[in-house]
């Protein structure tokens, strides 16, 4: 089983991307912020990370790119999740080494595509 890491400080986003997740056959993790992201995407080693774009004390372009410049989780995909449909953030969160970006609302099916994309298991 593949797992996931879901960096957000929001308790209700967490809780239903997991249980969506885990209903599909993932294993997930969750993180409330970048420290603990930080710590359990070293420890845990997750096949994916879905990391929201904004966190408390620090933004997801800036944990991304902390993540991707680490020799301990650089190789672990990361989907970054954002309430701004914006073109510039996109290409901003592509610039900080994501390998995908969902914008706010989305439709779980949708999410579940993009993972399976991401981890080749379509």
């Amino acid at each position: 089983m593949k797992k996931i890491l879901c960096i957000d400080d929001e308790a209700d986003q967490v809780e239903l991307v997991t249980s969506s997740l885990e209903k599909k056959g993932y294993v997930c993790i969750s993180a409330n912020d970048a420290e603990e992201g930080f710590a359990k995407a070293s420890s845990e080693k997750p096949d994916l990370i879905l990391l929201d774009l904004f966190l408390p004390n620090t933004n997801g372009f800036e944990v991304c790119s902390k993540l991707k410049q680490d020799p301990h989780t650089k190789d672990i995909p990361i989907i970054v999740v954002t309430g701004s449909g914006v073109e510039y953030v996109e290409n901003q969160c592509k610039n900080a080494g994501a390998d995908a970006c969902i914008v706010k609302p989305y439709q779980l099916d949708g999410l579940v595509a993009e993972i399976k994309k991401v981890l080749k298991e379509l």
